[in-house]
C-alpha cells in the first residue's frame, strides 16, 4: 500500500498504479484485501471507467481525481 490517510477515527488506505493488468493485479489488490479493519480502501489509476467498487475496493481515475471531480 502506498498511502494511509488518518483523520481522527477515519482511515483510508490508498494504492496507486498506472493500470491494473493480469500481471500486476494480485500485487496491487491483495495487500488491500488483506486489511480487515473495515476502513475504506482505494486504488487510484488511469482508467476510462467511472468510479466504482469491486471486492470492497474503490477504484478511481487519476485524472478525474486530480481535476477535483472525485473526492477521496
Amino acid at each position: 500500500m502506498d498511502f494511509v490517510i488518518k483523520n481522527g477515527s477515519i482511515t483510508k488506505y490508498i494504492q496507486v498504479t498506472h493500470t491494473l493488468t493480469n500481471k500486476n493485479k494480485s500485487r496491487e489488490v491483495n495487500n488491500l484485501l488483506s486489511i480487515k479493519d473495515g476502513h475504506e480502501k482505494i486504488i487510484i489509476l488511469i482508467s476510462d471507467e467511472s468510479d466504482y467498487v469491486n471486492d470492497g475496493i474503490r477504484r478511481i481515475d487519476l485524472v478525474r481525481w486530480l481535476m477535483g471531480e472525485i473526492v477521496i
